[in-house]
């Protein structure tokens, strides 16, 4: 099995993997869930926000500071894939998915925040994490 998890088939962005380690299983599952799903497709999982500070001017939800949201590149998937994928992991973890402004759930967004289309998978407020960002830098 840990041929699957080796950097060419899952990456995290800026070898913040570590932060994984604040985020709850939940999370952690599906992330992994996730990867492996892309490996059976011929498929890189691309991690490229774990946790990040909520005044950094791109999110608009306090998602990646409680550490219950990763984003994922769709870079180089194609559409049918992008959809089959949000339509099956959608489905299959609806009960962990974050709930939005509006009151709709949704475990995952696909949205472009100004830095190209990806994909922003969130879990319920309930598996929010306590970690502050700016303690995370002195280790």
């Amino acid at each position: 099995m840990s041929q699957y998890f080796n950097r060419k088939y899952f990456t995290v962005d800026d070898g913040k993997i570590w932060h994984l380690q604040y985020a709850h299983p939940v999370l952690c599952l599906i992330l992994s869930d996730m990867a492996l799903y892309c490996i059976n497709n011929n498929k890189v999982l691309r991690a490229t926000s774990v946790i990040r500070p909520h005044g950094d001017g791109i999110s608009k939800s306090k998602t990646h500071q409680t550490a219950r949201a990763f984003d994922v590149s769709i870079k180089g998937w194609d559409i049918f894939f992008i959809n089959n994928f949000i339509d099956y992991f959608g489905e299959k973890y609806s009960e962990y998915a974050a709930v939005n402004y509006s009151g709709a759930k949704a475990l995952i967004v696909h949205h472009d925040s100004g830095f190209g289309p990806h994909l922003h998978v969130q879990i319920n407020s309930k598996y929010k994490s306590s970690i502050k960002y700016e303690t995370l830098g002195a280790q």
